[in-house]
Parts: C-alpha cells; structure tokens; sequence
C-alpha cells in the first residue's frame, strides 16, 4: 500500500475532526496524544491510534462539541475486504461512535493486533472446504480468555482451540 494514501486518510480525519496533524507517524496500535486546533485549555488533549497493518487508525478528539467529530475510524483509500473497495474517509468509511462504545472499540482492535492470519489447516475452514483469506484472523482461545477476561460459549459450551476473527 502506498503510504501517501493512509497519510492522506489520515490528514482528512485529523481536519474533520479538528485535530493537530501528528509530526511523527508510528504504526504501533497504540493510542498518542494530540493536539486539538485552536484549544487555548490544554494540550495533548486528542488521540490517534494507528493500525500495525497500515490499513488505517482511529482519530478521537473527546472535546469536540459534534458527536460525529468525537471518534473518527479511517482507512486507507484501497483497504478493501473480499475485494469491495472502500471510499475515501468522509463518505462511507467515517464511523461515528459515541465516547461510551470507545472501550468495546478498543477491545475489538486489540483482539485483532494480539490475532494472526488464519491458516489454512483451521477446522471450521477445512469442515468447509475453504482457504483462509487476507482479511480473516486467528486467536488462540486462551489469548481471547487473557484479553476478555471470561470463556465465551457457543449454544451453552465453551468455546475451545482457535478463534477466527473477520474485519
């Protein structure tokens, strides 16, 4: 992927959402401050995360007074999944979410950077004769037990072995 294009992305939410653009970028998956435009009570008082993948981050400026400028989700321009390609940011990859999902978001990506690619020899893809995807992850269900905090059940049993995670 060309970097111009996630860098681009990037730009775009940081101005929607009325955040000071990063001076250095790191693809790490954790959340770095930033500054908001204009804010004379403070600093550091915004977020932006970026995926390990390259595939695009999160911009989140909690003192925005529009919600659909609070937590922006973006994405480079030829991220795709099973092949359908996204749109730029501010049209159909801008996800609004409220501050109270925040922490249900952060699970979900967290899950996803603790995944690998799915291989092909996994039960579920061999029981339907399928070959695993780019798009298609997998944990170990005690990683997912470790990052959850609980065993999750399918129709009342315990879930065991590998866990598969879309996007």
């Amino acid at each position: 992927m060309p970097k111009t294009q996630i860098f681009h992305s990037l730009q775009e939410a940081c101005e929607f959402a009325n955040v000071v653009e990063p001076k250095h970028i790191i693809f790490d998956g954790k959340y770095h401050p930033a500054d908001i435009h204009g804010d004379p009570n403070g600093a550091n008082d915004a977020r932006i995360l970026l995926f390990k993948d390259k595939s695009g981050g999160i911009v989140w400026n909690w003192k925005a007074e529009e919600e659909k400028q609070k937590t922006l989700f973006f994405f480079s321009e030829n991220y795709s999944r099973k092949g359908i390609k996204r749109t730029p940011l501010l049209n159909q990859t801008t996800q609004q979410i409220n501050i109270k999902n925040i922490k249900a978001q952060e699970l979900c990506f967290l899950l996803w950077e603790h995944a690998v690619f799915a291989k092909n020899d996994h039960p579920y893809l061999i029981k339907k004769k399928i070959e695993a995807q780019g798009d298609l992850k997998e944990l170990s269900i005690d990683t997912l037990i470790n990052i959850i905090g609980y065993c999750p059940k399918s129709s009342g049993k315990p879930l065991r072995g590998r866990i598969l995670l879309g996007f």
